[in-house]
């Protein structure tokens, strides 16, 4: 008899996700179009970044410290979760934010690079 419920209930769930499609459908990546803004050791960050449909990201911003502004231009890849931009300035070495989603609306990562050694940098959607 204990058998025969297994098997019985083992048939209904296949029979419902037949029913449903198969498997339920993936969760849409999140996009990271919009403006991103954060505080580091050494500075507030503020980056506008725009994903295209093959996941480079492309956008601006400025990292403020001790009273200075630095524009920055931003490249990069989006990998859901994983996030991996180039921050460039003129003047500056290359740094880079390695990073991962933490929810739709959050990343957090290092940055490296320009004097940048593993300093940890969140950003929330602003």
């Amino acid at each position: 008899m204990r058998r025969s419920v297994a098997s019985l209930l083992a048939l209904s769930v296949l029979a419902a996700l037949l029913a449903c499609g198969g498997s339920p459908a993936a969760p849409k990546p999140v996009s990271l179009t919009g403006t991103w803004i954060g505080t580091s050791a050494t500075g507030t960050w503020n980056l506008t970044l725009s994903e295209a449909a093959d996941h480079s990201i492309s956008g601006s911003g400025t990292v403020q410290s001790g009273g200075t502004s630095i524009a920055v231009t931003v490249t990069g890849t989006h990998a859901d979760p994983a996030v991996s931009l180039t921050l460039a300035s003129s003047g500056f070495a290359d740094t880079n934010y390695s990073a991962h989603l933490t929810s739709a609306t959050e990343m957090s990562g290092t940055l490296n690079g320009s004097g940048f050694s593993n300093e940890v940098l969140v950003l929330d959607r602003g």
